[in-house]
């Protein structure tokens, strides 16, 4: 008999914001807060763009000197320890993966260990306890336990999908393939098959996978954008 499910709320953020009279897609806002009374919000379409006044008015972040071009952003990422350290996954091309110290101000390449050549850093994730950060390069899973100054292979992961890290329990990974679940207690070392989602006529795969934040058990799976069914320790629930 299984204990009865929590369900959190949700959150889920889209739409259009102006900048500069020029309308831009929202994939990605990370929120951090310097113990100031006003978070600065951070958003990710083809650029990195932050805000200090909740929104009201957006300045663009750049990598390189403004005017050059820019490395392709696959994700930004906000250490949870200290939230002016940020890190942005890009092409193996561009440098894989550059660091922040200062909020966007300036930046280097933090890529010392990881492969060259063509392919992409594709997810990045930092956790705070134990401090590190996960990097998928196709299905190779990197880590970096130094503030990405060095990067060492971890493991190898399932082949075509989606993986993302339990904030509350890094050793713990969920990777998601067509309607499949699988996850790994031992950062990526090993699978072992979770669930399989119900077949739609709309939509024969996940677009996107997340964890919980509190409990690492439970996993969110989003299929076309629209849909989100819950699996907790291998029950599919919706």
């Amino acid at each position: 008999m299984h204990t009865p499910m929590r369900i959190p709320t949700l959150l889920l953020a889209g739409g259009l914001l102006g900048l500069a009279q020029q309308p831009f897609s929202l994939s990605l806002v990370q929120v951090t807060s310097d113990h100031s009374s006003t978070p600065v919000l951070y958003a990710v379409s083809n650029a990195i763009y932050r805000s200090s006044d909740w929104g009201a008015t957006w300045t663009p972040v750049y990598v390189l000197e403004a005017g050059l071009p820019q490395p392709a952003v696959n994700e930004l990422v906000v250490d949870p320890s200290h939230p002016p350290t940020l890190y942005l996954a890009t092409t193996l091309a561009s440098g894989g993966v550059w660091k922040s110290g200062d909020g966007g101000a300036s930046w280097r390449r933090a890529n010392s260990g990881l492969p060259t050549g063509t392919g992409e850093v594709a997810r990045l994730f930092a956790t705070p306890l134990p401090a590190a950060l996960y990097a998928q390069i196709g299905n190779q899973l990197y880590k970096s336990t130094d503030g990405a100054a060095s990067w060492k292979l971890q493991s190898t992961l399932p082949a075509g999908g989606k993986l993302v890290v339990a904030p509350s329990l890094p050793a713990t990974m969920f990777f998601a393939r067509m309607l499949s679940i699988y996850r790994s207690r031992d950062e990526g070392a090993s699978w072992q098959f979770m669930a399989e989602l119900r077949p739609a006529s709309e939509c024969d795969s996940i677009t996107a996978v997340g964890v919980d934040a509190q409990d690492p058990t439970m996993a969110y799976a989003l299929r076309c954008g629209c849909t989100v069914s819950i699996i907790q320790d291998g029950v599919f629930y919706r």
